[in-house]
């Protein structure tokens, strides 16, 4: 009985296995894209990240005597924050990745340097935010989120802007 059930398993093992081999080989992956940069400036769309813990909300419960609502709302809102900042983070290491693409093709030396501290600045703004909103310190997280899309910011205009010197090079080399 036992090499009975062996013998099923080791079957549905190279069954499983076949199919899988045969899936990918008649629907192959699409190759690794070439990153694309926002169509929107980040402090548009992040605007609504940077205004979750103005003060003005926060006050007005409180005068209101409802203490208790706006430590909900900051609980809330951090959650809110978390995946504004996993997002953020996420079109970050997408730009970042599409800066060292174009630091090998590069005719400015000082651009992936330039990349590289940008990318130093942003995840030490990122891990100071994440301090701050686990140690509960509302009052500064408005200007830090500001501070960190403006980080982003100004990596995705370093990436445009060697970008479309790369893409002059061609025209001037056959001009």
């Amino acid at each position: 009985m036992i090499n009975l059930m062996l013998l099923v398993a080791l079957l549905l093992t190279v069954g499983v296995g076949t199919g899988v081999l045969l899936w990918k080989r008649l629907h192959p992956q699409a190759g690794p894209e070439t990153p694309a940069l926002p169509d929107r400036p980040a402090s548009e769309t992040y605007a609504p990240m940077c205004r979750l813990f103005t003060a003005d909300d926060f006050d007005l419960l409180t005068a209101a005597g409802e203490p208790d609502l706006a430590k909900r709302l900051r609980r809330q809102r951090r959650r809110v924050l978390r995946l504004y900042l996993g997002e953020l983070r996420r079109d970050f290491e997408q730009v970042h990745g599409f800066c060292r693409l174009l630091a090998g093709r590069s005719l400015d030396p000082g651009f992936a340097p330039a990349a590289t501290r940008q990318a130093l600045a942003f995840y030490g703004l990122l891990l100071m935010v994440q301090a701050r909103c686990a140690l509960g310190w509302w009052f500064e997280l408005p200007a830090a989120t500001t501070e960190l899309v403006d980080s982003f910011e100004r990596l995705c205009q370093a990436a445009r802007t060697c970008a479309a010197a790369l893409a002059q090079e061609p025209a001037a080399q056959t001009a």
